[in-house]
Parts: structure tokens; C-alpha cells; sequence
């Protein structure tokens, strides 16, 4: 099976990259190719992104929780009340 290359070179390359073909990317230059202080702080920052992201999904889990709770609560009334019909 031939591989068929799609680049357009009048554009460039940064904008024709899927996201996960910069990831690979990224982590092979933090890796393989930066020197260590450079890795450190790339770490370091990667560290951070994480801890942000981490922080964003505890907040939307406890929001889908407590929407969930109060759902729950609502059928448990329903069911109350039609237990005591």
C-alpha cells in the first residue's frame, strides 16, 4: 500500500497538521530532542496544563452531580407520592 503525501506547501505546514500529529511531535522534540533544561520547563508547563484541566473536570463533575441529585430527588418524590395514592 503506497502512502500518497497531502501537503500543500504554498500554506503552512502548522495549519495542515492534524492535533494529534503536533502532539506526537511535541513530545518527540521534549523527549528526544531539547536539551534538559528545555525539557524541564516544557514539563513544567505540561504539569500545569494538566492541573488546569484537572480542576476544570472536578468543577463540571460536581455541577453533574448535583444536577443528577436534584433529578433523583424529583423521582424519589414521584415515587412517594404514588406509593401513598
Amino acid at each position: 500500500m503506497d502512502y500518497e503525501i497531502n501537503i500543500d506547501y504554498s500554506v503552512d505546514i502548522k495549519k495542515q497538521l492534524l492535533k494529534e500529529t503536533k502532539i506526537i511531535l511535541s513530545l518527540i522534540y521534549r523527549d528526544y530532542l531539547c536539551s534538559k533544561e528545555k525539557r524541564e520547563e516544557l514539563l513544567a508547563l505540561d504539569l500545569e496544563e494538566t492541573e488546569r484541566e484537572e480542576k476544570i473536570l472536578q468543577k463540571n463533575m460536581k455541577l453533574i452531580l448535583r444536577v443528577e441529585k436534584k433529578k433523583m430527588f424529583k423521582v424519589k418524590k414521584k415515587i412517594k407520592r404514588k406509593i401513598y395514592l
